[in-house]
């Protein structure tokens, strides 16, 4: 079954609440025609914005991990010198490694389940 906030009604309300918004701007003055687009994204952009959001913080974390990994290689080099950087700097460049690929993965998977979440509606069971 479809949820309720996905009903056809439920979703045409939705555009009605926010083409009413567009158009009383208009009335009072303080916009000069209503725009079919702001009311579309205002009514049924939020959950694809969020989406976005989790993507780019994946995408900023994916780009995090080679240069980690660039800091761990140049801690594992230092002891081939004559000055080796401190144990701890190694176990903090792991860690960081750790957490933001955790941090990442949960991003990741946020990002799925909203895309999930607002394409439900249009999957249909494939005929047998």
């Amino acid at each position: 079954m479809l949820p309720a906030e996905d009903s056809a009604e439920a979703l045409s309300n939705r555009l009605a609440a926010t083409w009413d918004r567009q158009r009383d701007l208009v009335k009072k003055g303080k916009k000069s025609k209503p725009s079919l687009k702001i009311a579309i994204a205002q009514a049924y952009g939020g959950p694809y914005i969020l989406a976005g959001v989790f993507k780019g913080l994946y995408d900023a974390l994916s780009f995090l991990q080679p240069q980690l990994l660039k800091l761990l290689l140049a801690y594992v080099s230092s002891y081939g010198t004559d000055h080796p950087m401190p144990a701890v700097a190694g176990y903090a460049i792991a860690i960081l490694m750790f957490l933001s690929a955790n941090l990442a993965t949960s991003f990741l998977h946020q990002y799925f389940d909203r895309c999930f979440a607002t394409s439900k509606s249009k999957i249909t069971k494939c005929p047998s």
